[in-house]
């Protein structure tokens, strides 16, 4: 994934903000860089797992295992971007959500690493209707965001598939479904207006 300036802006917000962990691989724009550098900021890197013989599945390879590890790392930061352009777009209510499942996805990870149950949480509001009009262009780019984080999270839910039967992993699949789900729940809690914000006059 690729950084910009703005991104680190928003994510800093003139320092009332820690810098989150980057997952390896993170690159950062020449202008990003000049931020960090212009503010003396210390950018830290998740560390690759070190997958051994005593913490890895029977059978499974580890490269898949680390790019299962590695693509919920980008999810948790794309995660953390998405929130900070639900502030910038004076969208508390969704940045907070946001957060919580930032927290969620910290923990699948962590469990996924260590091998240990993932525990269970409240869902976010369900979002009952039967007009759910097809997205178009003219949605608000917070919207496509979401649709994004979804596409990432398919992804991992596809990978995980490839590393765990889900009959051994039941746990890892709930949270990952869940976390898909509260994303859609709150692009239809959006578009029902439940999340509300104003910019210059339009909702």
């Amino acid at each position: 994934m690729v950084v910009t300036e703005g991104e680190l802006r928003e994510i800093w917000r003139d320092g009332k903000n820690p810098f989150p962990i980057f997952p390896p691989g993170t690159r950062f724009t020449p202008a990003a860089q000049d931020f960090i550098k212009a503010h003396n900021i210390q950018v830290r890197f998740e560390a690759a797992p070190n997958f051994t013989t005593s913490n890895m599945p029977f059978g499974l390879e580890g490269k898949k295992h680390t790019m299962l590890h590695d693509r919920l790392g980008t999810l948790y930061a794309l995660m953390l971007l998405v929130a900070a352009e639900a502030r910038r777009y004076q969208l508390p209510r969704m940045a907070t959500s946001l957060n919580t499942l930032v927290e969620h996805c910290r923990e699948i990870q962590s469990a996924i690493q260590n091998d240990y149950p993932i525990p269970s949480h409240k869902r976010i509001t369900e979002y009952e209707t039967t007009n759910n009009t097809i997205s178009g262009a003219d949605d608000h780019i917070i919207l496509y965001w979401l649709r994004y984080l979804q596409a990432v999270t398919a992804e991992i839910i596809a990978t995980a598939l490839e590393v765990f039967p889900p009959s051994e992993k039941s746990d890892l699949f709930q949270a990952l479904n869940q976390l898909s789900n509260d994303i859609f729940q709150l692009e239809l809690l959006f578009k029902a207006g439940t999340i509300g914000w104003s910019i210059n006059g339009n909702r």
